[in-house]
């Protein structure tokens, strides 16, 4: 028999569903200063709830944007092209070679690796930009500055309004590198700079605004096995994506490397999964007893308080004081600030231990940095390397993308041809939405205006959600139908805009707001309730779709199926300033 019930429909969504991730706590970040223990559990449920793709279709999706418009080409014949152009370099380029030697050497510390995979990828990136590959686009050297080279940056702290993060390798342009240089060095020809400068952590820190690629580096290994003696075109080897621990903190295995280097040892960690069971553990059972300790300690101090709680007292009188001072931490992946809480009489400090992030949510929180810097953004990238597996990771308004990991000692050929495909990225392959750095139009009920999009009044922190974003306008043209005291008043007390990342399938709220009235006049309200109705209603002047900037567009390239009602889309409306004095006032 056919069920009595039939199946659910999809219904087109007509509300806002509610934020998840680090969209949750993007109006409080400025309270709280984005310490890591209050930021890094919103970031980690974005860095969790990642979707895969294999390397070689992101490798792919990168050519295919660094490809004409108008080209005519296959996917597949493009990365063999590709991989045929760098396979000389791979084998008969000594230079790159000792390079790539130079990095297989046995380490002690992370940090030792910066400077060899530096010195590599900027030797690679300068030979790569004069070789010329069918149907891809040329390398822009008509202006060096233009250039993008890599650039240690650990030890150096990029600050902002909100929090400290220390990368360890950035990707920027050559003009951003030079800027950062010792002025005795700022007139030196670009190659020198590179060479010279790159490996050294940069005498100005870098910004977000200059910043194209994090890289995030975890030592695992200490020794690497020497490169092949010659390499071929080959299907890469398959490396399963970088899983994230559950509390987003450092695992055993990078513990157990500090332990091992403490001891002089020198040997590779990778298989130590008995000691990573147990000092996982320890560590558990470390917790579960302070914890238990912890509880008793505060159920004493209770009873003894006549059941109150005095600790919570405290740190509301505390909290009183000192107004917003709760930023605990750095944000540096290596120290948090120690959190001490003291009170008066005989009391004793408290300390937070050191938070120390898993790569995955470190790399994750560099994107939303990049995000948040700029609303004209629609992307971020990052690079996490563990010894000489590289994986790439994608940050869009939609979420968290992965790829299975690329061995780039064993397989250079592929990770040139990622070199190749970053150096010809147009601006929009780096997610810049040029379109609104210029003059836009834009229709609405009252015709089309042109307007140009100013500085932003209430900026998003995170990757996922709305990201909304609101903006001055300045008009250069107004709409030919708008009533001419409408007109005065934009005139006089100036327009905003409101820039966000809404559902496709969502109804729009330029379509809500037009049918608000429609509504009121078939409710038949009395004139009071319509006079109260109408002045909490918005009036949107005009409001345009990006469908070229949707999130959708990447993930069709990378084969990861999704649903039309996941993937968001770009909009912007216009308002009058009128509206949003309680939001500036803010």
């Amino acid at each position: 028999m056919p069920p009595s019930t039939p199946p659910p429909q999809p219904q087109q969504p007509k509300y806002t569903p509610g934020n998840q991730g680090s969209a949750t706590v993007s109006e409080y970040v400025e309270n709280y200063a984005t310490t890591l223990p209050f930021v890094h559990p919103w970031i980690l449920r974005d860095v969790k709830s990642h979707q895969t793709c294999k390397f070689d279709s992101m490798l792919k999706a990168f050519l295919a944007r660094c490809s004409p418009e108008e080209a005519d080409f296959d996917l597949d014949d493009l990365l063999k092209s590709c991989l045929d152009v760098v396979i000389p370099l791979c084998n008969e380029d000594k230079q790159l070679r000792a390079y790539l030697t130079d990095y297989c050497k046995p380490v002690r510390l992370e940090k030792e690796r910066y400077e060899p995979f530096v010195k590599l990828c900027n030797y690679a990136l300068d030979v790569l930009g004069s070789k010329e590959v069918p149907k891809l686009r040329h390398s822009d050297t008509t202006n060096e500055m233009d250039r993008i080279i890599f650039h240690v940056s650990d030890s150096s702290t990029i600050s902002c309004p909100h929090g400290q993060r220390k990368p360890d390798v950035l990707l920027v342009p050559l003009s951003a590198a030079v800027a950062s240089a010792p002025e005795e060095h700022q007139s030196d020809p670009w190659i020198e700079v590179i060479m010279e400068t790159a490996i050294k952590s940069p005498q100005k820190a870098f910004s977000w605004e200059s910043t194209l690629l994090p890289v995030e580096f975890k030592l695992a290994k200490h020794s690497l096995k020497s490169p092949p003696k010659s390499y071929e075109v080959k299907e890469p080897k398959v490396v399963p994506p970088i899983p994230t621990p559950s509390d987003g903190l450092s695992d055993s295995t990078i513990a157990t490397c500090s332990t091992d280097l403490t001891n002089g040892a020198s040997a590779s960690v990778a298989g130590t999964s008995e000691a990573t069971s147990t000092s996982r553990r320890s560590t558990r059972s470390k917790g579960i007893a302070s914890r238990t300790s912890n509880k008793s300690k505060i159920s004493s101090e209770r009873a003894s308080n006549g059941g109150q709680d005095r600790r919570s007292t405290r740190l509301r009188e505390k909290a009183t004081a000192s107004g917003s001072q709760h930023s605990a931490g750095t944000g540096s992946k290596r120290h948090a600030e120690s959190a001490t809480t003291e009170s008066s009489g005989k009391r004793q400090k408290i300390e937070e231990p050191p938070v120390r992030l898993h790569v995955n949510p470190q790399a994750a929180l560099y994107g939303a940095e990049i995000l948040s810097h700029s609303p004209f953004l629609a992307s971020a990238m990052a690079m996490v390397i563990i010894d000489s597996e590289l994986h790439f990771w994608w940050y869009d308004r939609q979420g968290t993308i992965q790829t299975h990991g690329l061995d780039f000692i064993e397989d250079l050929p592929h990770f040139l041809v990622l070199l190749l495909a970053l150096q010809r990225l147009p601006p929009e392959g780096w997610g810049k939405v040029d379109t609104l750095e210029s003059p836009v139009r834009i229709g609405g009920q009252y015709g089309e205006m042109e307007i140009k999009l100013g500085e932003p009044l209430v900026k998003h922190w995170g990757i996922q959600g709305r990201a909304t974003n609101i903006l001055q306008v300045d008009a250069t043209s107004y709409p030919p139908r708008i009533p001419s005291k409408l007109k005065e008043q934009l005139q006089n007390q100036g327009m905003v805009g409101k820039l966000l990342w809404v559902q496709s399938k969502r109804v729009l709220e330029s379509e809500i707001l037009r049918e608000i009235p429609i509504r009121m006049h078939d409710m038949n309200l009395s004139q009071e309730d319509r006079a109260t109705v109408e002045g909490h209603i918005p009036d949107m002047i005009a409001s345009k779709i990006f469908p070229e900037y949707g999130t959708r567009k990447i993930r069709k390239d990378l084969g990861i199926a999704v649903e039309d009602i996941e993937s968001r889309v770009l909009i912007l409306g216009v308002s009058p300033a009128q509206a949003h004095n309680r939001v500036r006032g803010r």
